[in-house]
């Protein structure tokens, strides 16, 4: 692994966003080497990569080596426009353990001049999906950006105004997801990545603004079954 240079849009997030989120019965690690391992066991054979624009050699649309993963990972690390995480469950999910790094999500599109983020990147293994993980990483990572000081500006640190998220157009499985946490449809850009066989993605853009957020965080608790606590582990996604 090479030396990650630290200069970029990610130096202007939060230093304690930067290291790490915790939200119910979940942990959020910046990624590294470590998890490597978990992932590319638990998050490949299935179309966990199909929508995806980029990918590194050993990651397939349904496929997922151990170099390919540590590639992944490499690429994020040096990704100076945003903060990737490892998710790491602290509660059994299936047959996956209390510590097994399940997915990863990100922030990126960093703006501090407008307040602005994105949440993307995001994957979770197969037998995760369906669970309450899911909605524990969105109340980790939009309660990091509505509810803390986000971002590092000239007057001190900032909370978000508007969060985005996208996905491809075809991807029904990500939409219903976003959906359900009652963001806001904008519309579709159209032919917008270039997929690696050749397809032209059209995406689905949502965002969720900063007065909207009590009441996406309110469902995302109703969801979890969970006000402050830990979640309802038999809480559908």
């Amino acid at each position: 692994m090479s030396p990650i240079n630290e200069s970029g849009p990610r130096d202007r997030i939060a230093p304690a966003v930067r290291a790490g989120l915790v939200g119910p019965n979940v942990r959020l690690e910046p990624m590294n080497p470590a998890h490597a391992e978990d992932l590319a066991q638990h998050c490949g054979g299935s179309d966990t990569f199909a929508h995806f624009s980029k990918l590194p050699d050993g990651i397939g649309p349904t496929s997922c080596t151990l170099d390919g993963m540590l590639a992944w990972i490499d690429t994020c690390r040096h990704d100076v426009s945003r903060i990737g995480y490892a998710i790491i469950i602290e509660q059994p999910v299936g047959d996956l353990t209390a510590g097994t790094a399940v997915g990863s999500t990100s922030f990126l599109d960093i703006r501090p001049e407008d307040r602005g983020v994105e949440i993307g990147y995001t994957w979770i293994a197969p037998g995760c999906r369906g669970s309450w993980v899911n909605p524990a990483v969105k109340l980790a990572l939009l309660s990091a950006a509505f509810e803390h000081p986000m971002f590092v500006g000239p007057n001190g640190g900032e909370t978000a105004m508007r969060v985005a998220l996208k996905t491809d157009a075809t991807n029904t499985r990500s939409r219903a997801a976003i959906e359900k946490l009652s963001a806001v449809f904008e519309g579709i850009l159209r032919r917008h990545m270039l997929m690696p066989d050749g397809r032209w993605r059209d995406s689905a853009y949502y965002s969720v603004v900063e007065d909207e957020w009590p009441n996406v965080r309110g469902r995302l608790r109703e969801r979890l079954g969970t006000v402050d606590g830990s979640p309802d582990l038999s809480a559908g996604d």
